[in-house]
């Protein structure tokens, strides 16, 4: 009987838990710079090691770091679904809480999304809308609107 090939597929069902088990993380600016100080330094495979260990990040990622830079390359991130129907939609949040002098609410959000996206697939999720609000500073300008007609 040979248990070469059973060990052999217990560690790679092993391997593969461990890496659904490694967390993403994300390290800023100045980890970053520390990381890319210390392999200016020393480049070696060890140093490579060492620094994947201690900031809990790939190797892949540091040689990218120690190659291309730390700064993200122009046009990285999901891009804008339509910037046109977005400003729409801002100028009706804006119109309707100064009419009704109160907040929009999230299913009238929603349903003014849909309708001015009019993209298939686009369902207005509650992280689009908060994701929206945030970029907009929607929540500021419109509670700005409702001080002002208190007054």
């Amino acid at each position: 009987m040979n248990y070469n090939n059973s060990s052999n597929s217990n560690t790679k069902r092993q391997n593969k838990k461990n890496k659904a088990l490694k967390k993403y993380n994300i390290l800023g600016q100045e980890d970053k710079q520390h990381i890319l100080e210390s392999l200016q330094k020393d480049s070696s495979l060890e140093m490579y090691q060492i620094l994947s260990e201690k900031y809990n990040t790939s190797i892949k990622n540091l040689r990218r770091w120690y190659q291309d830079g730390i700064a993200r390359k122009p046009g990285c991130g999901r891009k804008k679904l339509n910037t046109k129907a977005e400003e729409e939609l801002r100028q009706w949040i804006i119109k309707e809480s100064v009419e009704l002098r109160r907040r929009v609410r999230r299913s009238q959000l929603k349903q003014k999304a849909i309708e001015l996206f009019s993209i298939p697939n686009f369902k207005a999720s509650k992280a689009w809308q908060d994701e929206f609000i945030r970029n907009f500073d929607i929540k500021y300008q419109v509670n700005e609107i409702i001080v002002e007609s208190k007054v």
